[in-house]
């Protein structure tokens, strides 16, 4: 994200429209603009995985905002409460800690924009509606891929289904 700029999103993250419909920087060609940094919310803010750490984009290279989770594991990495579970040194719980660090200081800089619940994260893991989960969780017998997306067409721009493939 620092060096090129862009959007990433985990393989098993789905968008459902355009981004660039949604964040019109990209279209903008303005040289002397800095970049903008985006994440995806999900949940309630106090949720410790409220800011996962699958979908991040940049308006253009350079952001600082993006040295912040690499300078979060070095700090980090050899504290055995951060290496129990990939979420609190590297996850979602790591990326949260940095948007809020940044948030208290160096936000007025470069701007970084959480992006407001569902957007990106229209299936909260932690407090989706159970016809919402069953639907769209790929471990659910009942699930269904157009179903789930139909679901949220009109108010998201990705989805995803939480594979957790790592568990």
């Amino acid at each position: 994200m620092h060096k090129f700029g862009g959007v990433y999103g985990d393989l098993d993250l789905i968008p459902l429209g355009p981004i660039d419909k949604h964040i019109t920087q990209f279209l903008a060609h303005d040289e002397d603009a800095k970049p903008i940094a985006f994440v995806g919310h999900m949940g309630e803010d106090n949720f410790e995985h409220s800011i996962p750490n699958a979908f991040f984009a940049a308006t253009k290279p350079g952001h600082p905002f993006f040295y912040k989770p690499l300078d979060y594991v070095v700090k980090h990495q050899n504290e055995p409460a951060f290496n129990r579970e990939p979420e609190k040194l590297t996850g979602p719980v790591a990326l949260r800690a940095c948007v809020k660090e940044w948030q208290a200081s160096e936000g007025k800089t470069h701007e970084l924009r959480v992006l407001e619940n569902g957007k990106i994260y229209p299936l909260n893991w932690s407090g989706a509606p159970k016809l919402n989960w069953c639907l769209c969780r790929t471990h659910s017998p009942w699930f269904n891929e157009g179903k789930c997306n139909a679901l949220y067409e009109n108010t998201a721009w990705t989805i995803t289904y939480w594979t957790h493939s790592w568990s």
